[in-house]
């Protein structure tokens, strides 16, 4: 599980450490959305990777702008949208693709 926003949150702090180890995590991730989406698209199985965005949770902190259940509705509404042509990609919780290439 990776956290971009937590990384680029340290960053600014001038904390590298998240970064590093976020970005092998992040590669891994990639390789196994890829491989899963590759491996089950004949059983018409959408996989995508979302983020849900900057939470307002104890690891987002308080000034998140999005409260947990704006995150999880915007969430439920994309995984309801998906088609097989979004699969393998990582997206935002709004089903946009991700700027952010992991």
């Amino acid at each position: 599980m990776a956290n971009r926003d937590g990384w680029q949150r340290d960053a600014r702090r001038g904390t590298t450490h998240t970064m590093r180890s976020a970005i092998p995590a992040n590669s891994l991730m990639t390789q196994n959305r890829r491989g899963v989406a590759k491996r089950i698209f004949n059983r018409k199985i959408c996989v995508v990777a979302m983020t849900p965005g900057w939470v307002r949770t104890e690891m987002g902190g308080a000034n998140a702008p999005l409260t947990p259940e704006q995150s999880a509705r915007a969430i439920a509404q994309t995984i309801l949208s998906l088609t097989l042509g979004r699969s393998s990609q990582f997206i935002e919780r709004t089903g946009e693709e991700s700027k952010y290439a992991w």
